[in-house]
């Protein structure tokens, strides 16, 4: 079993400062603030048979307050992300588990699924990927 505490403190964190006609430019958004936790157990069973669980708590968060691009074609940002909100493309709660199987022969087989929560797809967190589960 193992348990992890973080905190991961960023400044001058890179976002995208332009897009427009294919092409995009980034700059520095200010600070941004990772604190989570997280909890794994490996373990071995009888009959060559093992499991491994990891679940994952992450709060990720922008701390300054910038301008972002809407919609391309966007030349000038315009649009207000406010301090607080979560940094796009970073679930807050991950689970994935596997159960697994190997024989002495060396043949193995095993089976995993996970699932996550829903994740913001941009920086405004207007919009949004639904939760997800996976087998």
């Amino acid at each position: 079993m193992n348990l992890s505490v973080f905190q991961i403190d960023t400044q001058d964190e890179i976002v995208v400062a332009t897009n427009a006609g294919g092409r995009a430019t980034y700059r520095n958004a200010g600070d941004t603030q990772r604190r989570g936790v997280e909890l794994l157990v490996d373990s071995r069973f009888a009959a060559g048979f093992g499991g491994y669980v990891a679940a994952t708590y992450i709060d990720a968060t922008f701390q300054d307050s910038f301008l972002s691009c809407g919609p391309p074609p966007c030349p000038t940002p315009t649009l207000t992300v406010d301090s607080g909100n979560s940094i796009p493309g970073i679930p807050a709660y991950q689970v994935y588990a596997e159960l697994n199987w190997r024989h002495t022969s060396g043949l193995t087989a095993a089976v995993e699924g996970g699932w996550r929560s829903k994740v913001y797809v941009n920086d405004r967190n207007r919009e949004f990927a639904e939760e997800f589960f996976s087998c």
